[in-house]
């Protein structure tokens, strides 16, 4: 179902693709920051009743420049003095910033508060009902230059309670950093390329294995046992599982490939197919709420609620009960259960946003912000997406009713039609025998 373009509002637009958003106050919930990989930074308060932003400052993320990266040691190898490198992965947390390059390069920003200019002070007391004030703005201190990759950064992962930074590049190789010096403590390389890193489980003290969860071509998962010396690893990969995307959500791991979403179990053991729309090409997704929000290669966003019927075996092992007690001497082993399950699509409805390709959602209470590769952002009102949805079913429910209304009235004018003729063919038989 095709719903009208009601509750989806443009914010405003970045000069290039917008990487992600992120939350920098968290005394106040408002107070956003976006980027795009042209290291354009747009610091804004979002404005809900009012569906639109209050945008604090724009600006560019300096790099440092070439003598300072050559005296940090890392190798310059097509820097350019002067020209923006285009960042490929963007990764906040606490209040730092890591930023992933093109050439490989990784710098970690510390991000410190500074008071706002008197001019935008005196504006907001002007607005007496401006509810959404803020007295400081963010700046970006370079805290650490890390000796990255060769090649681009594709993915980061931060592990607190070891207080390490995992990146990886498309020059197939992993790399951890001790956060707390900027020091670089592993390095692996293997034979693919590693799209994207899900820390899976918290090291235990004394005996620090972190399991690590990469994205290649088919998910691999990787045990690295850091107390050992040298350090050790294996991995496993999961070749018939065909997945392009492969996201954590509440201990599940859900994997998208063009077609279908699956559902995996820790061990990557398929549970079933969760959604299976065959005549559309998904290209990206995540989970809100009750819903699966579904990109398709038109920038189509799909709503798709479903409910899990899992498959009964009660029936199945009364049987085999029966069979075991009538033949006590056969013992087999027991089999193991398995664990599959039907996903029945409860409601599934669907609308436009924008016109260049998503790239990601970040959800704020009832809304959700929608960034895309041409840089714009929208905001989308999920009671508003809803209640269009529910004002579009009752049309239909209208219609339908409407239809079928007319076709009753339709079949009692037919039969009434048919019974005049029959009374009037048989007024004519009793003219004629007279």
């Amino acid at each position: 179902m095709l719903l009208p373009n009601k509750g989806v509002n443009l914010l405003f637009k970045h000069s290039s693709s917008i990487l992600n958003i992120f939350h920098l106050d968290f005394n106040s919930p408002n107070h956003y920051l976006s980027l795009s990989d042209n290291s354009e930074v747009v610091e804004f308060l979002l404005v809900p009743e009012e569906e639109k932003i209050k945008e604090i400052e724009k600006f560019h993320i300096k790099r440092p420049d070439n003598e300072l990266l050559k005296n940090n040691g890392h190798k310059i190898v097509h820097l350019k003095h002067g020209q923006y490198h285009k960042i490929t992965q963007v990764l906040q947390f606490e209040n730092f910033m890591v930023i992933g390059y093109d050439d490989g390069l990784i710098l970690v920003y510390q991000i410190i508060k500074k008071q706002l200019e008197n001019d935008f002070e005196k504006e907001d007391e002007e607005n007496e009902n401006n509810n959404h004030k803020l007295d400081y703005f963010n700046s970006f201190s370079l805290y650490y230059i890390l000796l990255g990759h060769l090649e681009e950064i594709v993915s980061f992962c931060y592990i607190p309670e070891l207080k390490i930074l995992i990146s990886s590049s498309i020059d197939n190789s992993l790399k951890i950093f001790d956060f707390t010096t900027g020091q670089l403590t592993h390095f692996f390389k293997f034979d693919f390329i590693i799209n994207k890193i899900l820390y899976q489980n918290a090291a235990k003290k004394g005996d620090p294995k972190i399991v690590l969860t990469l994205l290649s071509q088919s998910p691999v998962k990787v045990l690295i046992n850091l107390s050992a010396n040298p350090i050790t690893y294996n991995t496993h990969h999961f070749e018939h599982i065909d997945v392009c995307q492969l996201e954590k959500i509440n201990d599940k791991f859900y994997g998208l490939n063009s077609k279908k979403i699956k559902i995996l179990d820790k061990n990557f053991e398929q549970e079933g197919t969760l959604i299976n729309l065959n005549n559309i090409d998904f290209q990206y997704f995540t989970k809100y709420k009750n819903d699966f929000l579904i990109v398709d290669n038109e920038n189509m966003v799909r709503m798709v609620t479903f409910k899990i019927k899992e498959k009964n075996k009660a029936k199945e092992d009364s049987k085999n009960d029966k069979n075991k007690k009538k033949n006590p001497k056969k013992e087999e082993p027991p089999e193991e259960e398995e664990k599959t399950f039907e996903s029945i699509i409860h409601t599934q409805f669907k609308f436009k946003v924008g016109e260049d390709n998503i790239n990601g959602f970040y959800f704020i209470n009832n809304f959700i912000l929608a960034f895309c590769r041409d840089g714009s952002m929208y905001s989308i009102n999920y009671d508003k997406i809803h209640e269009s949805y529910e004002n579009e079913l009752m049309k239909i429910e209208d219609e339908i009713s409407m239809k079928m209304m007319e076709s009753m009235v339709n079949n009692k004018k037919s039969k009434k039609g048919k019974k005049d003729k029959k009374d009037k063919g048989k007024k004519e038989k009793k003219k004629k025998k007279k």
